[in-house]
C-alpha cells in the first residue's frame, strides 16, 4: 500500500521558503524523497504553476524538468479539465486518492501545497510529513498552521526522525 508523503522546505518560523543559500542540501533531500515515490500529487494551483514553469521552452530541457516530466501526476481539483496534460490525471475527490493509495508501487509525494495538505490530513490520508528546516526566519505565512511542532501535533503524527543535512539545515520527519 502506498503512503502519502508531504514534503516542504520551511524556515525556523514554519513559513515556506526557498532561499537559494540552501539549494544543495534541499535539492539532495527532495530528490531522495522523490526517489521513494512513483507519483507526484498536486492541488490545482501548484500544478498549474509547476506545469507552466517546467514546460517553458527555456527550462524544458533542464535535467529536473525532464525528471519531473516522466513522473505521473495526480491533481486534486473539481475545476481543472479532465486531461490537463503534463502526464497528469485529475482526481475529483478524496475517495479517488484513497483508492490510489491502495494500489501497489512506490509512494505518493506532495511538495508544499498547504491547502491540499490540510484537506487531506483532515481525512487521515497523510502518512508522513517531511520538513526541511532552514536556519533562518522568513516572517511569511506558515506552511501548516502554528509552529512546526504545533502543526505536526495537530496532524497526529509523532516525530520519527531528525537529521542534520548541511549548513544548519535539518530534516524533521513525522510519520505514522
Amino acid at each position: 500500500m502506498k503512503q502519502l508523503i508531504a514534503s516542504a522546505i520551511v524556515a525556523l518560523d514554519g513559513a515556506r521558503t526557498a532561499h537559494p543559500a540552501w539549494s544543495r542540501p534541499l535539492g539532495d533531500e527532495s530528490l531522495a524523497t522523490l526517489d521513494r515515490c512513483d507519483v507526484i500529487l498536486y492541488g490545482r494551483v501548484g500544478f498549474l504553476r509547476d506545469r507552466g514553469f517546467w514546460m517553458r521552452p527555456d527550462v524544458a530541457d533542464a535535467p529536473m524538468a525532464r525528471l519531473l516530466a516522466r513522473y505521473p501526476k495526480l491533481v486534486c481539483s473539481t475545476t481543472l479539465a479532465a486531461d490537463p496534460g503534463w502526464n497528469a490525471t485529475v482526481l475529483r475527490d478524496a475517495d479517488q486518492l484513497a483508492a490510489r493509495k491502495r494500489e501497489p508501487g512506490k509512494h505518493i509525494v506532495v511538495f508544499g501545497s498547504q491547502t491540499l495538505l490540510a484537506q487531506l490530513a483532515g481525512r487521515g490520508l497523510v502518512d508522513e510529513v517531511r520538513m526541511i528546516v532552514t536556519p533562518s526566519p522568513s516572517a511569511g505565512p506558515a506552511w501548516l498552521a502554528g509552529t512546526t511542532s504545533e502543526a505536526t501535533t495537530a496532524l497526529g503524527l509523532p516525530l520519527a526522525e531528525t537529521r542534520e543535512l548541511a549548513r544548519g539545515v535539518t530534516l524533521r520527519c513525522y510519520r505514522r
